[in-house]
């Protein structure tokens, strides 16, 4: 078991134990959805060579201005939990130029 809180550059196999992390991924897509209360939120595909992750995106709306999908992305991440169910939120996310 792991018992690393935090993380630098995991590979996505290793993240579900931690609690935050961040680092360079490979962003395959990212699309655009509404809430059932209609608000905007994102839901992006990142990718390494050990696996793929989908993260969530809440209010963010000025993250996506810059990004495009399969690209390289600076990317922060939080482990967070709704109804029981783990999903990964993202906190940050930039181009890497």
């Amino acid at each position: 078991m792991n018992n690393q809180l935090h993380s630098v550059q995991p590979l996505l196999a290793n993240v579900g134990e931690l609690r935050r992390f961040m680092g360079q991924y490979y962003l395959l897509d990212f699309i655009n959805k509404l809430d059932k209360n209609k608000q905007p939120y994102w839901v992006m595909r990142l990718s390494d060579p050990s696996n793929e992750l989908t993260v969530y995106c809440f209010n963010k709306q000025h993250f996506f201005s810059t990004l495009a999908p399969e690209s390289l992305i600076h990317v922060e991440v939080v482990q967070k939990h709704y109804k029981g169910q783990q999903y990964f939120h993202c906190v940050y996310a930039e181009s890497v130029d």
